[in-house]
């Protein structure tokens, strides 16, 4: 997720897998670095996902495989970039809170 957030033109059009917090609810759809960076809507340390994730996964902390694109940047505008055609979408960690 670092590596992707810090060069995000490197990874155009390509198949990606990242691990961080995963977030969804109305017009919000997306994975942060960490649970804190979404308590504190910190967009620049994301990545909008443009695709359905199960909902058992919403607000845990999940690995997602899918295509990355550094030309779209998700609702109004405001992530790092948009993963999409997502193709794995699990848990991750023991996920305490």
């Amino acid at each position: 997720m670092v590596t992707l957030l810090a060069n995000p033109g490197q990874f155009e059009g390509k198949p990606i897998a990242v691990i961080g917090f995963y977030h969804e609810s109305f017009e919000h759809s997306a994975i942060y670095l960490s649970r804190e960076d979404f308590s504190n809507f910190i967009t620049s340390n994301g990545f909008w996902v443009a695709s359905k994730v199960p909902e058992p996964l919403n607000d845990h902390y999940v690995l997602l495989e899918g295509i990355f694109t550094a030309k779209s940047h998700g609702h109004l505008g405001q992530w790092q970039g948009m993963i999409c055609g997502v193709s794995k979408a699990v848990s991750w960690g023991r996920d305490e809170r």
